[in-house]
């Protein structure tokens, strides 16, 4: 009797820790203002996490063709949640934006729509490593806010090509973690 009080504690200790809890993830976007473009369109595709020991992403978000197409300047100031998934605990190291081939472009002032591809986007995904990580626990939520920022150190992400059409080189910051 006593073997088989042992061997069912280990049977449930095998499965608890092969259990892996899931917190929930609030993802939140938002933009730096910019004065070169009236309008920077994307269209989201998903929102991919890697953990510490993964070497490939795990979508946590999926959106439709044209369900997540947002003007970056519209959320100048002001953010808006993408979406809320469960995650599984543990520590992120890297967050990705990966955006479809298509419906994405940009406006100058006073210009007109061009295409824009987005470095690795449609492929990768706009990258965001999370300097020391980003623990996720079980049964809790926490809620980031990502910063697609089009203007660093005074000089836009993106440029036009000599086809008329617009490449983006993508920076993505971490803004805020609640």
């Amino acid at each position: 009797m006593k073997k088989l009080i042992l061997l069912f504690a280990a049977i449930l200790i095998i499965f608890n820790c092969s259990n892996e809890g899931t917190g929930t993830l609030k993802v939140k976007l938002t933009d730096a203002p910019t004065d070169e473009f009236e309008d920077v369109t994307i269209n989201i595709k998903e929102v991919n996490m890697i953990g510490q020991k993964q070497t490939t992403g795990k979508a946590i978000l999926s959106f439709a063709d044209g369900e997540k197409k947002m003007n970056l300047l519209d959320l100048q100031n002001t953010s808006t949640l993408l979406g809320e998934a469960e995650v599984t605990e543990g520590k992120y190291t890297q967050i990705r934006l990966v955006v479809y081939e298509t419906g994405n472009t940009a406006r100058p002032v006073d210009g007109e729509d061009k295409p824009l591809t987005i470095a690795s986007g449609d492929v990768t995904g706009a990258k965001l490593v999370i300097s020391g990580g980003l623990e996720i626990t079980a049964d809790e939520e926490k809620e980031i806010t990502l910063d697609w920022d089009l203007n660093t150190e005074n000089s836009t992400q993106i440029k036009l090509n000599s086809d008329g059409s617009y490449h983006m080189t993508p920076v993505l910051k971490l803004q805020s973690v609640k």
